[in-house]
This record gives structure tokens, sequence and C-alpha cells, in this order.
């Protein structure tokens, strides 16, 4: 049974904490869906495979090979150095603050990737944390404004 396609906001609340870590044909079909929506759907499951909730018991070695199929499948400029990230998120490692600060003002030219600016924004270390944190949310508030423009 096919199901009509999802928007980016329906795809992005389906898989929130809801990945299909497990299901190799479920997460297959996920990650092949959001990368026929748009690339911040892609960057979204690529974020959700970089934080796997506590308790998910898929391995480094499972949730390589589905970013793995996630690469394969979509093209961005922000994709290598996202992507990236994303694989010392998932040894459990973190980034210094300076690269992911430099990786989020590269981001924020792309408006609406929050996906990849979550990724970036999270890997941080520790001692960077607080500024990525206000970055994001500067970032986030120039896209909206940005929108609001556009609308009026």
């Amino acid at each position: 049974m096919t199901h009509p396609p999802r928007s980016e906001a329906e795809f992005v609340a389906a898989i929130d904490c809801r990945f299909p870590y497990d299901d190799a044909d479920r997460a297959h079909a996920r990650i092949d869906e959001a990368c026929s929506i748009s690339s911040n759907a892609a960057f979204m499951v690529a974020h959700e495979l970089a934080r796997r909730p506590r308790g998910c018991r898929a391995t480094d070695a499972t949730v390589n090979a589905l970013l793995d199929r996630l690469d394969a499948r979509f093209d961005h400029p922000l994709k290598r150095d996202v992507l990236r990230v994303a694989r010392v998120m998932i040894r459990a490692e973190t980034v210094r603050a300076g690269e992911c600060h430099a990786l989020m003002r590269e981001i924020a030219a792309h408006p609406g990737q929050h996906g990849a600016l979550a990724i970036a924004c999270f890997a941080c270390d520790e001692a960077g944390a607080p500024t990525a944190e206000r970055l994001h949310d500067e970032i986030v508030a120039g896209w909206r404004a940005a929108n609001d423009r556009r609308d009026c």
C-alpha cells in the first residue's frame, strides 16, 4: 500500500525520536522518503542517526551503514561536512568549538537547514556549547526574519 507523500514537517514529526534504527527495511524507506522530500528532511534523518535515543540498541556500525545510504541518496553543498560531524557524534565524541561554530555560520547561508544546524550545534564540545546554542538561536531567528520579509 502506498501512502500519500508527507510534508517536510509531517515527516520530521514522524521520525523525531522514533526512527526505525533496528528495522532495515523501514529505515531504508524513511531515508528514501526523506531524500524525496527535501535536503532538510535528509539532514533530519542524519540528526536522528547521530543522536540515537537512550535505550536504542542499534550499533555504531548499523547507524553508519544507514548514514552511508543517506549519503548516497542526496546531494547538498553542506552534506560532506555535516555528515562528517554526524559520524563523530555516532562515535559519542565531540567536535572542537571553533569548528562547530564555523560550520554553523556556513549553514546559516542555507536557510531552512535545521537538521544540519542541529547536528553542528549538538556536536560542539562542552566549552563551546553555550556559544553554539546562542549561535543556533541567532541563525534560526535570522532565517525566520528573512522569511517574514518575503511574506510581506
